[in-house]
C-alpha cells in the first residue's frame, strides 16, 4: 500500500506545482505588460494612437462610403481598444530587449517633472510633425528627387539648415539623435519603404534601378536630420537636449532604442497587424466590418 499512497502523493505534488508556476507566470506576464505599458504611457503611445487612427480613418472610408454605424464602431475601437492592441504588439519585442527593471527605471526617469514637460513637448512636435511647413518641402524634395532619378537628372539640392539655428544647437541635437537612435529608426524605416517600392518599380523593367532607390534612400536619409531639427529647435531647447541625450544614454534607454529600431524595420507589417487586430476586435462587435479589412490586409501583403 505504501507505494500507490507515495505515487498518488508525487502527483498531486506535481499537479500543485505546475499550477503554483502556471499562477506565478500568469502574475509575472501580467507585471510586465503592466510596466510596458506605464512607460509607454510615459512615453505619449497616444501619438502612436493617432498616427494610427489618421492611417486607418481613411481606409475605412473607402471600405464604407457614407455608412455611419461604421464611423461609429471604428470610434469605439480608436477609444476603447487600440492602445491595448498597440501594447499587445509592442511586448514581444520589448520583452526580447528589456526587463522590468528597465522598464521601472525608465518609467521613474520619465516622471521627473522636467522629463515629463519635454515629452509632452516632443509628442506635439511629433503629432506636427507631418503637418509642418518644413515637413511639406522634405516631402516635395523627395517626390522632385524620385521623379529626377527616374529620369536619369541630377539630385535636387540637400534643404539647408535655417540661420537661427546654430552650429552649437545642431551639434547638441545631433548628439540626442544619435544617443536616442532615432538616426537607425528612421534610416531603416525608409530603407524598409523604398525597398517595397523598388520591388514594384522592378515590375516596369526600369534599367538601373538598384542605383536609383539607393540614390533616393540616401538622399531622404541624409535630409530627414535636418528636418526633424528645424521641426524641434520651435519648443525644444539646447538645454532639453543635453538632458535628452543624457537619459538616452542610459543602458535602459538604449534597450528600449533596441526594442524600437527593431519594431521600425517593417512599419507596414506594424500597421497591417494593427488593422488585423481591429478586425479581430470588429468579429465580436460589429462582425459586418471585420471580412472587409481582413481582405484589404491580403491585398496588402500580396503587394
Amino acid at each position: 500500500m505504501v507505494k500507490p499512497i507515495y505515487i498518488t502523493a508525487m502527483k498531486r505534488f506535481l499537479f500543485t506545482t505546475v499550477l503554483v508556476l502556471a499562477a506565478v507566470a500568469t502574475v509575472q506576464a501580467d507585471a510586465y505588460r503592466d510596466a510596458l505599458s506605464e512607460y509607454l504611457k510615459k512615453k505619449n503611445i497616444a501619438q502612436e494612437q493617432e498616427s494610427y487612427v489618421e492611417m486607418i480613418t481613411p481606409l475605412a472610408k473607402q471600405l464604407f462610403p457614407d455608412d455611419e454605424k461604421a464611423t461609429s464602431a471604428l470610434a469605439e475601437y480608436f477609444s476603447s481598444q487600440l492602445v491595448d492592441d498597440i501594447i499587445d504588439l509592442n511586448e514581444p519585442v520589448y520583452r526580447k530587449h528589456m526587463s522590468i527593471a528597465d522598464l521601472q527605471e525608465l518609467g521613474k526617469l520619465y516622471s521627473d517633472p522636467r522629463m515629463a514637460d519635454i515629452e509632452k513637448r516632443s509628442a506635439e512636435i511629433a503629432s506636427a510633425m507631418q503637418k509642418s511647413e518644413e515637413f511639406a518641402a522634405y516631402m516635395q524634395n523627395i517626390q522632385t528627387a524620385f521623379m529626377e532619378i527616374l529620369s536619369g537628372n541630377p539630385m535636387p539640392e540637400d534643404m539647408p539648415l535655417p540661420a537661427e539655428i546654430s552650429p552649437a544647437y545642431y551639434e547638441a541635437f545631433m548628439q540626442y539623435y544619435k544617443n536616442s537612435r532615432m538616426d537607425e529608426m528612421m534610416n531603416t524605416s525608409m530603407r524598409t519603404v523604398f525597398e517595397a517600392a523598388k520591388s514594384m518599380l522592378q515590375k516596369n523593367n526600369l534599367p538601373d534601378m538598384d542605383k536609383k532607390v539607393q540614390d533616393l534612400t540616401d538622399y531622404s536619409v541624409r535630409n530627414i536630420p535636418n528636418v526633424v531639427a528645424m521641426v524641434m529647435h520651435k519648443t525644444i531647447t539646447m538645454d532639453d537636449l543635453r538632458l535628452l541625450s543624457e537619459v538616452a544614454a542610459k543602458p535602459c534607454a538604449q534597450r528600449a532604442a533596441a526594442a524600437a529600431v527593431e519594431q521600425s524595420e517593417n512599419p507596414l507589417q506594424l500597421g497591417l497587424q494593427v488593422i488585423g487586430k481591429m478586425a479581430d476586435w470588429m468579429d465580436v462587435h460589429y462582425p459586418q466590418y471585420a471580412s472587409p479589412f481582413r481582405e484589404m490586409v491580403k491585398m496588402m501583403e500580396n503587394l
